[in-house]
């Protein structure tokens, strides 16, 4: 496996010190249940050196916030009130005329895009991006409106697009939503192939503002760690990846958090955390390299991996 640190480092990172909070933003702080506190049985010489505590980090302050994926300013950001995916040839990334992939579900696939466009270079993807705020892909469990988007990109991808992956992720576990998406997947595979990928739930800091509580630490370790956690949607992803015929399971959180019981906020000088649990664009393209060796190992990407 592609080891971290030097993927991390390899960006010469270094960044602005870090500023004051900005005005939209509420200082956070930790219970101490969150907080990771240096102790004999947690002593600080246990971390890992990628851990940073102190000095400058990037993206920082309200960059941080708005250090978003491609899609967010093109005019493909699906908010939770849409009924319709994008007219059909557009929100496409990627290799035009290549091997068709879609990508699915909510903003936790949607924090990918900067890696998967990365590795759609390599792997002559063109990429479907058919993903919406607060929508897994299932058509019970979910909002009306949410059933509606979902229901249509499945009626597209199976009569229409084909593809040869679905890339698939979101924040929702009930039972509802794990039958209904782990039949419209199964269906894709028994009509057209379709291979899904299942990526997990990356972990949630919690309800605090991440950038906020890194803009007023004295040290990112003490100060804004958070429990360590699968993510909510984890749960029901497992049950979906098991459940359909062929499909991978893909996870990235020991690399988000490589600690034993609670996860950093900054990795090698690099913020993770941008809006709520997503994760910095900056921080995503710096472990591209690693997501693409688990999809080789996996047998759904083929190589060479990214550099």
């Amino acid at each position: 496996m592609i080891a971290l640190v030097p993927v991390l480092l390899a960006l010469g990172c270094s960044g602005p010190e870090p500023g004051p909070p900005d005005p939209g933003f509420s200082a956070a702080s930790s219970t101490s249940a969150d907080r990771a506190t240096a102790s004999p049985g947690n002593p600080d010489a246990d971390l890992p050196e990628s851990v940073t505590r102190t000095g400058p980090y990037h993206p920082v302050g309200p960059a941080t916030f708005t250090d978003d994926p491609d899609y967010y300013d093109d005019g493909c950001r699906f908010l939770a009130v849409a009924t319709t995916p994008p007219a059909p040839g557009t929100c496409h990334y990627g290799v035009s005329g290549g091997t068709l992939v879609a990508i699915v579900g909510d903003s936790k696939i949607g924090q990918w895009m900067p890696a998967l466009q990365r590795i759609a270079a390599v792997e002559n993807w063109e990429l479907l991006f058919y993903s919406r705020s607060s929508c897994a892909f299932a058509t019970e469990g979910v909002t009306d409106s949410c059933a509606s988007f979902a229901g249509k990109v499945f009626a597209r991808l199976r009569d229409q697009d084909r593809p040869r992956l679905v890339f698939v992720s979101h924040i929702a576990r009930s039972d509802p939503v794990v039958a209904s998406e782990t039949d419209q997947l199964t269906q894709l595979h028994k009509s057209a192939g379709t291979r899904a990928v299942v990526v997990e739930d990356t972990i949630q800091p919690g309800r605090e503002s991440v950038p906020a509580c890194l803009a007023a630490a004295s040290d990112y370790w003490l100060d804004c760690a958070v429990r360590k956690n699968d993510g909510s949607g984890t749960p029901g992803l497992r049950q979906v990846a098991a459940a359909v015929p062929d499909a991978r399971l893909i996870s990235m959180n020991d690399i988000i958090c490589p600690t034993a019981t609670q996860c950093p906020a900054v990795l090698n000088r690099i913020a993770l955390y941008r809006a709520g649990s997503h994760l910095t664009r900056t921080f995503v393209d710096a472990v591209a390299p690693i997501l693409h060796q688990r999809l080789i190992d996996a047998e759904v990407a083929s190589g060479p991996v990214l550099r």
